[in-house]
């Protein structure tokens, strides 16, 4: 029964994040995050050249 009900409430939580997707302003937070992530990764490798130059 508890087997059932986790993955019942895991089809619930994945149905919920799918509508969210949807939604155009989470797609811009998402992009917004990689945008950041990526400008994060290359401030850190410009640091290590100097670092290791």
């Amino acid at each position: 029964m508890r087997n059932t009900f986790f993955i019942n409430d895991e089809i619930i939580i994945f149905r919920e994040f799918n509508k969210n997707i949807e939604n155009k302003g989470f797609i811009r937070i998402f992009s917004l995050l990689v945008k950041v992530f990526d400008e994060f990764i290359k401030t850190v490798k410009r640091v290590f050249n100097v670092l290791y130059s």
